[in-house]
């Protein structure tokens, strides 16, 4: 498991660090690489994943999975360089983004229920009850690819 993030740098040079943190068996995680650019765009992203592929060896034999935060062009540009790479966006991250439009107190364990589904069924069950109670709020979450989120994917 691969974590990629950016941050920004805030100092006097400014820019943007990339990185790459992964984690063992242990659930001990420990830094892979790290770069820094002038901004987080979709070219920084492909350059730094070339060359952490490089680094690396190739995903498809070895079968890296990436988990990210929904960084700007970093998921077309692991499409990309490795098109058949396994990547999910952080629940952690989603479900911050979702509290943020939708203040009401009774959604906010909703992304956690069905981010927790384990087969489809059930995925597809919670989120027909889900539309039936709040519809913008069952919308924002439609719109995004359950592959990349709900464990029964």
């Amino acid at each position: 498991m691969i974590g990629l993030d950016g941050c920004f740098l805030k100092r006097y040079y400014g820019g943007q660090l990339l990185s790459a943190v992964g984690q063992d068996a242990n659930n001990q995680f420990y830094v892979i690489a790290y770069a820094v650019v002038d901004s987080e765009t979709k070219d920084n992203w492909k350059w730094f994943l070339a060359l952490l592929e490089q680094a690396l060896g190739s995903q498809e034999l070895y079968g890296w999975n990436f988990i990210s935060d929904q960084q700007k062009g970093l998921e077309s540009a692991l499409n990309g360089v490795m098109p058949h790479a396994h990547h999910r966006n952080c629940v952690l991250h989603i479900w911050k983004n979702f509290i943020k439009s939708f203040k009401d107190r009774e959604l906010r364990g909703v992304v956690w229920e069905i981010a927790k589904c384990t087969t489809v069924g059930e995925f597809n069950n919670r989120m027909t009850k889900f539309k039936e109670k709040h519809v913008m709020a069952w919308s924002y979450l439609n719109n995004l690819d359950p592959s990349s989120w709900v464990k029964a994917y």
